[in-house]
Parts: structure tokens; sequence; C-alpha cells
């Protein structure tokens, strides 16, 4: 219907096994000024003719400069395609697969792997958050990167992370790190603190999905005896958590029957002053207040 030509197309994505492995390079002046990208592929696969193999497709690479954020849509259609980006500024972070246009692996450079490790939350678009994790991981399955430090990243971002979908992926991701990737020294090392960590997001879970995912992460990672005492309490109803006002409550958390965790407004109770914020504990942006009023009649 196009009266496009498919014949090589279908030879790349029809016939040819395997998928292209996507590399972006930055190409600086002498300030460290971006003066262009170099878009590499290589194919994944080591089948006849892999070496020269080459997928066409059309990317949409996003690129933060000290300027700024922009976008550049490209072709790609030889192993080597070059972006010229004058007056971009200084190159803080590049990523070839903005809006998913493509298809493959799509590796960070070495300093815009960096920079999302040490700022994710500058990565507000959902969507291109998801496809870096994505990146991030492979990087942990091809050894390209420290379990320990995608860890890390899960720990620092999941309290934060308002996409639920993206939210319960990296709790599967967490648990694979954990079990598949970190020796047994390292995983030893970091059970206690990743125990509590999970115990600590699933009591706090403002949704049900999450507080089910984290519950599962929780069950499957307890190591320590306290931990999988308390998997013993939460299967045996020994340990629940609910949300309630402070008047009915404030009597039983003085008896010791009930133990508050956190306190959803903006700031701490005077009657429970040691029992710190949501926001405090890490959800940040959260305050849920409750208030009753009295209306009558005007001039009554």
């Amino acid at each position: 219907a196009s009266g496009e030509k498919l014949g090589d197309w279908a030879s790349a994505w029809v016939e040819r096994a395997g998928m292209p492995r996507v590399s972006v390079q930055p190409v600086v002046d002498r300030r460290g000024q971006l003066r262009e990208i170099v878009i590499g592929q290589q194919a994944t696969g080591a089948g006849p003719g892999a070496r020269s193999a080459i997928w066409p497709m059309k990317l949409r690479v996003h690129v933060l400069t000290t300027t700024g954020a922009r976008q550049y849509e490209i072709r790609v259609v030889n192993q080597r395609t070059t972006l010229r980006t004058p007056g971009a500024g200084k190159p803080l972070f590049l990523f070839a697969n903005d809006g998913d246009f493509g298809y493959g692996h799509f590796p960070l450079d070495a300093a815009s792997r960096r920079h999302a490790l040490d700022h994710p939350e500058l990565l507000r678009d959902d969507l291109l958050r998801s496809l870096v994790h994505e990146s991030l991981w492979n990087a942990v399955r091809d050894a390209e990167l420290d379990p320990a430090r995608y860890v890390e990243l899960v720990l620092a971002q999941l309290p934060r992370e308002r996409n639920e979908i993206l939210a319960t992926t990296m709790l599967a991701r967490l648990r694979a790190a954990v079990d598949r990737y970190l020796g047994e020294a390292r995983r030893a090392a970091l059970a206690p603190r990743i125990e509590e960590f999970l115990f600590s997001q699933m009591l706090s879970a403002t949704s049900n999905s999450r507080r089910i995912a984290c519950f599962r992460a929780f069950a499957d990672l307890a190591r320590s005896d306290r931990g999988r005492a308390r998997v013993k309490d939460l299967l045996a109803g020994r340990i629940e958590v609910q949300f309630g006002s402070i008047s009915p409550a404030l009597p039983h958390i003085r008896t010791g029957r009930l133990r508050a965790l956190a306190v959803t407004g903006a700031t701490r109770l005077g009657a429970l002053p040691e029992t710190p914020t949501v926001i405090e504990s890490g959800l940040r942006g959260y305050e849920v207040t409750l208030w009753f009023g009295i209306l009558a009649p005007a001039r009554t």
C-alpha cells in the first residue's frame, strides 16, 4: 500500500536471526562541547554475515547536556552513522532509543551510565526511565555493571518511583540481582539492609500492587532469622498494616498494642513526636490530612 520496497527490510528483520547492539559515543571539541554522536551497530549473534549485518531503523536520540535536553531523529542504515549536534553543550547523558522507536540492545556509554546511576530523578518521563532501567539491567547481565550498584539504584529510587509497572519490574530485577549475580559474601553483607528496606516499603506502600510486589521480594530474599520470622508472622496474620485516624489509634499505641510507623501529614504530630512523617520515611510528596467541619445557615 505504501509503495515502499520491503526486500531489504524483510531480509534484515524477518529472515535474519538475532538483533543489533546499538551504541552511542559522543565526540567533543577542545572545549568539551558535543560536536557529534557516532551511532554504531553490531550484531549480537555469531551466524554467517553477522559482522556486516545491518538492521535499518529510525531512532530518536535523547541528548542531555549542560544547556538542557533535546531529541534528534535519525535513520540508521550503516554500521556507523554520524549525528551532528552543533551548539548542544557539554554532554551529560545520551540514549539512542528514546520513545522506543528501535529494536535491539541499547547500552549506555560509560559517562551516561554513571549519570543515570547518580541522578535517576532527572529521568522524569516514565517510558524513558523504563528504557534506561532496561539498559542498566542488560549491563548487569552482560557483566558490564556491578550488580551491587544496581541494587543500590533500586534501594534509592524505589521509594519515589511513581510508575507501578516499573516499580514491580525493579523489584523483580532486585531479586534476580541478589539471587543470581551477587556472590555469596556480598549477598550476606547486603541481606540485612535489603530485608529491612523491603519490609519497610511493604508496610508503607500506598497501593495493593506495590505492597504485594514488596512482600514477594521480601519473602524471596529473607535470609536472616529475623527476616524469616517476619515472613512467618505475615503469613500467620500476626503482622497487619492499616491507615487509621489518630484518635482511636492513640490509646493502643500508648499501651504497645499498636506500633505507629508514620503519620501522613506534612509535619509530625505533637501527640507522637517520635513518629516520622511518610515524607521523612522516603515517600517524597506524600501528604494526606483528615478534617471535620460544621456547616450552618448564614448568620446562624
